[in-house]
């Protein structure tokens, strides 16, 4: 594919997502104060001729026929960094045609920026922003999210890294964004920047709406309600003990649930385990080198809880990975709102699998076969001790069997009821080791 057209498709794709964020509202302008455009000319004074500009977004005072604000955008689809002459010449532009009062200059791009680039934008006033494709992300999400609101100095300086270094790209955020005020994730952060920097920002109450529902900001959910609600769709389903049999469950939801898709996502396709796109509503399980069923039934009771704990209202899609669920809060652990969405899923899924009644009894059932006693430690209890770990295999394994599910998911259940207990955080580093060994060994 040559470069210009490379470029124009580049120009189209960050036309139609400023068009739909000035639609929706999110980019905090009012839409009927707005006009966007693509390849428009404005007058130069010193060129005696348009400049034409890949894009443009004109703002408008109610009632008035000429634009107060110009907005002028340059895109940039490099296979490297955008050097610093590209920034001086683009203002250059700029200033030819509107000036520094109402006149504002951004650039996008694909990649990032030279420290020069970046330094000089700044210090202009000029605003960069680095667009990413969030076909291949992690998290896609539905909200205006990451702005400068509770920002933190680790998640300014993650902005900055995605501005500048090439290889730095986020898998929640598809934005990176220098406005004339600071770091931002935030598109409305932006646009609300720049007209706050203009000659007009006495009147921004006139074509920018503050609104108090565009951030993304996920509710804490307690997990009794977690409990209740994934009990509520068993329950509907005549779910009475045992094994919770998740595809009939799904076709009886009229869900549409595909399994042994091959992975397209960037990443090695052994770490994916399957997705959930809310629009259109469906949910796949991929194929894996290595047959697991215990960890595909967890993979698609944590899409489920998705789902059904309503995150349709934060993700237009999420992909499940093995990291997910080995090391969660390594995985996401950096990103509150992202991990609060990961989290409640994973409980879901934990609730789906071993409702907790059921969990509880059959647990108690399995100690008494055994002739396993509360010896004041806990009723099931493990240090380095061959009895304790035996009956923790012993308890664990039975469980396994009745709920078609993995050791790790028992033992996290276990754990979350309060129904297993060790002294592992007090253990030499070896001692540890030595249990971890046997709990694979066990699996």
């Amino acid at each position: 594919m040559n470069t210009t057209k490379v470029g124009d498709e580049f120009e189209a794709e960050v036309f139609e997502f400023l068009k739909n964020e000035l639609n929706t509202g999110r980019l905090g302008l009012i839409p009927e104060c707005c006009r966007i455009f693509k390849k428009k000319g404005y007058y130069s004074n010193q060129r005696h001729s348009n400049i034409v500009f890949d894009l443009s977004i004109e703002i408008y005072r109610p009632g008035e026929t000429n634009f107060s604000i110009l907005i002028l955008i340059e895109c940039k689809n490099y296979s490297s960094s955008v050097p610093v002459n590209d920034v001086e010449e683009f203002l250059n532009k700029v200033n030819q045609v509107a000036g520094s009062g109402n006149g504002k200059a951004i650039i996008a791009s694909t990649t990032s920026f030279q420290r020069g680039a970046f330094e000089s934008a700044k210090s202009n006033g000029m605003s960069l922003l680095r667009y990413q494709d969030a076909s291949n992300y992690k998290w896609v999400l539905n909200r205006s999210y990451g702005g400068r609101q509770g920002a933190n100095r680790a998640n300014q300086h993650s902005i900055e890294a995605g501005l500048i270094f090439d290889q730095v790209r986020d898998s929640v955020f598809n934005l990176n964004i220098l406005s004339p005020n600071g770091l931002t994730r935030s598109i409305k952060d932006l646009f609300k920047d720049i007209i706050e920097k203009s000659d007009e920002a006495q009147y921004s109450h006139e074509f920018f709406k503050e609104t108090s529902d565009s951030t993304f900001t996920v509710p804490f959910i307690q997990k009794e309600e977690i409990e209740e609600r994934s009990l509520n769709v068993l329950l509907r389903n005549g779910y009475t003990g045992g094994i919770v049999r998740l595809p009939e469950l799904c076709r009886m939801e009229k869900l549409n649930v595909q399994f042994g898709f091959e992975p397209t996502r960037l990443v090695a396709p052994s770490l994916i385990l399957g997705q959930i796109c809310f629009n259109p509503l469906y949910i796949e399980i991929y194929k894996q080198t290595e047959l697991n069923p215990h960890r595909d039934r967890f993979t698609l009771a944590h899409e489920l809880g998705h789902y059904y704990l309503n995150h349709s209202e934060y993700l237009l899609k999420e992909v499940f990975e093995v990291n997910d669920i080995e090391n969660p809060v390594v995985h996401f652990g950096n990103d509150p709102e992202i991990a609060r969405l990961e989290f409640q899923a994973n409980h879901f899924a934990s609730s789906l699998l071993m409702p907790k009644d059921n969990f509880i009894r059959d647990f108690i059932n399995c100690l008494e076969h055994n002739d396993i006693k509360d010896r004041k430690h806990g009723l099931l209890f493990v240090d380095e001790q061959p009895c304790n770990r035996s009956n923790y295999y012993i308890v664990t394994s039975s469980l396994c069997d009745r709920y078609s599910v993995s050791r790790q998911a028992v033992k996290i259940r276990l754990e979350t009821l309060g129904l297993l207990h060790s002294f592992a955080q007090n253990f030499e580093p070896q001692l540890l080791q030595s249990i971890l060994n046997f709990e694979r060994i066990a699996e």
